[in-house]
């Protein structure tokens, strides 16, 4: 199963979904897969997105968030 995979395998496979949404939604498919991808998800926002995820937490009061964006770069 796709969870017996190595946390590099599940990142390659993250990094050839379409967008954000889809890898953070098969980040929130349990926990094992949240732990590995959450981190790169932020990466990738930080890389990608201009730290998209930074702005929409500063204007919606999401501190948690915030927090994981500036920690990813």
């Amino acid at each position: 199963p796709m969870l017996r995979l190595a946390s590099e395998l599940l990142r390659s496979i993250a990094a050839q979904l379409e967008s954000e949404r889809d890898v953070n939604a098969l980040a929130r498919t349990n926990s094992r897969l949240f732990s590995g991808l959450d981190p790169f998800l932020y990466r990738h926002n930080v890389q990608q997105s201009e730290s998209s995820a930074l702005r929409w937490a500063a204007l919606h009061g999401q501190g948690r968030t915030a927090r994981k964006a500036i920690g990813a770069g």
